[in-house]
């Protein structure tokens, strides 16, 4: 039991985090669309609604429906499930992987609930300093850019010696 207690402790963690994006969205959808350009802090954080059909900066966007469907929903799928698979039955007492799990999970899962559900995934918030801008993005998508800062400064692949 008590090797899988990240795990049993994980998951609604992950849940909670994708019922926030999709809160997030549904309000964005209710308070943004079609109203333009929102200045938060001035023209650094902005609300720009928007739905996208692909991924990262609409990569994919213009896919055929089969092909786009196979790339945006069914190998995310895969490659969580696969993930999942690879920390519980490999690493289910490493927390670092566990934590970089729950990001990844929450973050794939909310946009992926958006893909199957509407065909696009609502996108609400943007960066910037000028001209020179992030695309538009949503929680999920920061969930993921915490799992890659998170891999980058805390590298939870190293192995920790066993007491």
């Amino acid at each position: 039991m008590k090797k899988y207690l990240w795990g049993l402790i994980s998951l609604p963690v992950a849940a909670a985090l994708v019922y926030l994006d999709q809160i997030t969205k549904i309000w964005a959808v209710s308070e943004l669309e079609g109203k333009g350009t929102i200045q938060v802090l001035g023209d650094f954080f902005i609300y720009h609604f928007a739905r996208n059909r692909g991924a990262f900066l609409s990569l994919g966007n213009n896919l055929p429906d089969f092909v786009w469907y196979f790339g945006m929903v069914i190998l995310p799928v895969a490659a969580l499930l696969g993930f999942t698979i690879y920390v519980v039955m490999k690493h289910p007492e490493n927390l670092k992987l566990w934590v970089l799990w729950i990001l990844v999970t929450a973050g794939g899962a909310g946009n992926l609930v958006d893909r199957i559900l509407s065909g696009a995934v609502v996108d609400f918030m943007n960066l910037g300093i000028g001209p020179i801008r992030s695309g538009i993005f949503n929680v999920a998508d920061l969930y993921i850019v915490f799992a890659v800062i998170f891999v980058l400064f805390w590298s939870p692949f190293k192995k920790t010696p066993k007491k």
